[in-house]
Order: C-alpha cells, then sequence, then structure tokens
C-alpha cells in the first residue's frame, strides 16, 4: 500500500476544512487536505438550499467585555446547560477577528441602503447579531480562491479509517477515486468532515453527511458527546426538490393538510391551544424545540405524519399541486468532544465545525455553527501545526497499526452492492421512525437492536468489489452514527431542546427549565 507523509492531514475541505489549512499553512508545516470532490462543490458550507448562510459575530465596534459577556450569555441560555463554557468564552470573543478574516478572503456580506451591514437575530435569540452572505456563489468562489493561493496538497478521495497506535492518532487511510487505498501519515490530524443528517431519510444536508467523522472518530476511540441533539426543520419536498418551510405563513393563508384535506392542526393540536399564539411563537426559530410550546406545533404534524402517513403543505399559489412537508435532518449540535485547542481526546486528532461539540448545547442560535467552523478551524490549524512542529524537531515518526481492509474482487460483487443498498435504505427509515422529534424507549430499544444487527451484516459482507469499497465505508459510518444517536437518546430520558421524550413524564410545555 502506498503511503504518504506530512505534517498536518486535514480531513474534510468545507469552512472549517479550509480554515484549518488556511492557519496551519502560515506556519511552515506540509499541509494535506483531503477533499470527498472537488474542492467547494459540496457540503454544508456550500449547499444551495438557503443560498447562502449567517454568521453570529461582533463587528470592531462592539467589542467590547459587556457585549462579549452578553454573547457568551446568550449561547448559553440557548443550550440549556449542555455547552462547554470554555468553548463558548472562546466562540464569543473570536467572532469579530473571524469575521474580519472571511472579508478579508473576499466574501460580501448584505448590507442595508445606507451602506450598513444587514444583521439578523439568530434562531432562539433575540439580538440581531448575524452577518448574511450574499449569495453561495461568491461563498465558493471566495473558499476556493483563498485555498489555491495555499501551499497544501489537495487529495480527492474518502478517508475510510484513522490511524491510530498506542492510543494516538497516527493519520488516516483513504479510498482514492483510481481505485486504490493509500496511507496517510501526519503528526497532526484534523477531523473537518461536516454532519451526520444523511443518516435519517429526510435531510436538508447533503446525502454524503453520512457522520463519516462521528464514526471514525469513535472507532479511534475518541469521546463523543450531545449526540441526541440534532436539529429537525420542517421542509417542503417535490419530486426532486427540498426547501426550508415558510413558517410565517403557516398563521397566515397556508394550512397542513392529510391527504383527505383535513387541517392537521385542527386535529391534532391539543384543545385548549391558542392556535395563533402557538404559531407566532414557532415563527421566531426554524428548528424544533421543545423549549417553547411552539413546539407543540411540530408534535402535532409529527404524530399526524405517524398516523396517516403523506402530509401537504397547502400554501399560498401552491395549492393547485401536492408538496410533501416532513421533518427533515438539518445539522447536529454534538459530535467530538474536544479542548480548547480543538483537541479531542485521542492525542494527535483533532476536529472542527459540525463534527465536533462543546461550542452548542441542547439548542443552538442560528448562525453560530458557521461562528465554530472559523474560531475552531483556525485553532486546529494553529494547534495542529504547533504540535506537528514539535514533534518533528523531535525527529518523531509514526509507528502504525493499520486496520485490516476488506478484500476485494477485480469488479464487482452483485450480492454486496444489494446486501448494502437494502442496509442504508433501512439506517435511514429507522432513524427517521425512531430517532427523529418523536422518541421514546420503545421506539429508540428497537432502533439499537436493529443497527446492532446491521452492523453485524456488514462485518459478515465479507469480499466486496472494487465498485462496493467506497459505499460500504459509507453504509458503516452511517450505522456506526446511527448508532451513537441512538444510544444517547437512549440515555438521556429528559425532554430537552431539540430532543424530545413522548415517554417523559414529567416534561410540561411551557414550563421553565432547570439548568444544569
Amino acid at each position: 500500500m502506498e503511503t504518504i507523509s506530512t505534517d498536518v492531514l486535514i480531513l474534510g475541505a468545507g469552512a472549517a476544512g479550509i480554515r484549518a489549512a488556511i492557519e496551519a499553512s502560515h506556519s511552515d508545516v506540509q499541509v494535506l487536505v483531503l477533499a470527498a470532490e472537488e474542492v467547494a462543490a459540496g457540503g454544508s458550507t456550500f449547499s444551495n438550499i438557503a443560498n447562502g448562510w449567517g454568521i453570529q459575530a461582533l463587528e470592531e465596534f462592539e467589542r467590547t467585555d459587556e457585549n462579549y459577556e452578553a454573547f457568551y450569555e446568550d449561547i448559553m441560555r440557548v443550550g440549556l446547560g449542555q455547552c462547554d463554557p470554555k468553548l463558548v468564552r472562546i466562540l464569543a470573543e473570536e467572532s469579530g477577528s473571524r469575521f474580519d478574516d472571511l472579508r478579508s478572503y473576499g466574501l460580501r456580506f448584505k448590507r442595508e441602503n445606507r451602506g450598513e451591514y444587514l444583521r439578523a437575530r439568530g434562531c432562539f435569540s433575540e439580538v440581531q447579531r448575524a452577518f448574511l452572505t450574499e449569495d453561495i456563489r461568491n461563498v465558493r468562489q471566495s473558499f476556493l480562491s483563498i485555498i489555491r493561493r495555499l501551499p497544501v496538497r489537495i487529495v480527492t478521495g474518502s478517508v475510510t479509517d484513522l490511524l491510530v497506535y498506542d492510543g494516538v492518532c497516527q493519520g488516516a487511510r483513504i479510498w482514492l477515486k483510481s481505485p486504490k487505498f493509500i496511507e496517510i501519515l501526519a503528526k497532526s490530524t484534523v477531523l473537518a468532515t461536516g454532519g451526520g443528517s444523511g443518516v435519517f431519510k429526510d435531510n436538508l444536508a447533503m446525502d454524503s453527511n453520512s457522520g463519516d467523522g462521528y464514526a471514525l472518530a469513535h472507532l479511534a476511540g475518541a469521546e463523543l458527546r450531545n449526540m441526541e441533539f440534532i436539529q429537525f426543520a420542517l421542509g417542503l419536498k417535490g419530486d426532486s426538490t427540498r426547501r426550508f418551510l415558510p413558517i410565517d405563513q403557516l398563521n397566515r393563508c397556508a394550512k397542513v393538510t392529510d391527504s383527505s384535506g383535513h387541517d392537521v392542526l385542527n386535529r391534532y393540536l391539543p384543545k385548549s391551544s391558542n392556535t395563533s399564539r402557538l404559531l407566532e411563537k414557532r415563527n421566531t426559530h426554524m428548528p424544533f424545540s421543545c423549549r417553547d410550546s411552539a413546539g407543540l406545533i411540530d408534535i402535532a404534524i409529527a404524530e399526524a405524519a405517524k398516523k396517516n402517513g403523506k402530509l401537504y403543505w397547502r400554501g399560498n399559489g401552491e395549492t393547485e399541486k401536492e408538496i410533501q412537508i416532513c421533518h427533515f435532518a438539518h445539522a447536529f449540535n454534538g459530535g467530538v468532544r474536544i479542548n480548547e485547542q480543538g483537541e479531542s481526546t485521542v492525542p494527535g486528532l483533532f476536529a472542527a465545525g459540525e463534527v465536533a461539540a462543546g461550542p452548542h448545547g441542547a439548542d443552538r442560535i442560528g448562525g453560530c455553527m458557521m461562528t465554530a467552523t472559523q474560531v475552531f478551524g483556525k485553532r486546529c490549524g494553529q494547534f495542529a501545526a504547533r504540535r506537528a512542529k514539535k514533534l518533528r524537531a523531535e525527529k518523531s515518526v509514526p509507528t502504525v497499526a493499520s486496520p485490516a481492509v476488506p478484500c476485494s474482487y477485480a469488479d464487482r460483487n452483485r450480492e454486496a452492492t444489494e446486501v448494502l443498498a437494502t442496509l442504508k435504505r433501512r439506517i435511514k427509515e429507522a432513524m427517521r421512525k425512531h430517532a427523529a422529534i418523536l422518541r421514546d424507549k420503545r421506539g429508540l430499544r428497537k432502533c439499537s437492536k436493529q443497527l446492532s444487527l446491521w452492523i453485524k451484516q456488514l462485518g459478515a459482507l465479507g469480499c466486496l468489489g472494487v465498485s462496493e469499497i467506497d459505499e460500504y465505508y459509507r453504509v458503516r459510518n452511517m450505522a456506526i452514527t446511527a448508532n451513537q444517536v441512538v444510544d444517547c437518546a437512549l440515555a438521556r430520558q429528559e425532554s430537552r431542546g431539540s430532543h424530545f421524550r413522548r415517554d417523559d413524564k414529567k416534561f410540561k410545555f411551557g414550563k421553565p427549565y432547570q439548568i444544569n
């Protein structure tokens, strides 16, 4: 097997990975970036669904102790006691500098008529602190332009395993499209692989977001936390389209119906509910949360879908065609546990962006994920490079214990192809059924048993054809990530934020949270 050596290996080429590469390349170390596809072509950073994104940050004149503290308190309040205070403090205090960096890369942000930046209120926050990008094309061009100017090597492929010896991460094994395996030995490895919403049948990210980073970190022995906290958003889907639901129309002219045309909210909301008031409150945040009574809207829709199958959106100007409404998995708030330097519990393994846990909790302010990609992407690049330089000075040579690889036939194993397609479909359907916004002990246990069985089936596949290798690892990572989500959801028996348990008898909507 071919072996490549580098100082810093960055797995992922989204906002967090590119920011880590920028910082590491400024430290006089060799940097290699693994991209799953062409840079700036995929992933949540460059998704077309919202045609851009927002980032929570403080402009230069706002960077006062008072405003830093207010930002910190806002994140902590929204996280409902599940954030890492040290990481939140770093996120708030370094947000402004990272926003300045983005502007220097060429990213353009929306301005008002007077020339001042347009500021928006992120979900769950009352403060207009978020900056909004002008359009996704400018985002792509800016990130692509900056990485092309960096003295970094870019390899296209997929990571299959992290290389760990004596408890220390020493790099990763990669599957290239050539097709062949190669091993990249690295003094520091950065996970910037994005999230895992692709483990659910309905999702608003790329289907390639199959939880690779979570699974790889878990297999390497790294600690994961807060995996039960996943954002789900109401969305609309047609034959080949997905988009966010215009929630503000729900309390105006639009409604949700079952296949018989019955109004779902009238049928499934508690009889004592003030529907108009719930809809007004629901319009203040895009993701589902049981933190306030607006969550009753989502639960009514989910319960109706569970009993009736497909539900439909009868929106303004769209009544002539049937557009399906459902809950889409959007983003993970948990992931790999990291410290202030971005390093995981496995030495030599760093993580930034959606794959990392700590800066967010049970709920997350809209725009803070992009802040985290830049703040902790920068920190990962900085400290990964520092570690690499130290080991290089000590003339430390990685000693690698390589995981086994599936043996392969020359071309295709049709039986394996069918098994992988079946398992992938079953994982997605089981997670939608048991681990989306409606969760309970019985369903989660059933899902856990199914996932354990499917993981065993994957291990028993034996020889794969060359064309099945990539899909095998994707399905394996999906199964492991799904299993981690379900295990965490089972362990947290209380309802909190984005995690709702139907069998939590103590929970009442509107009751203040006990933060601990």
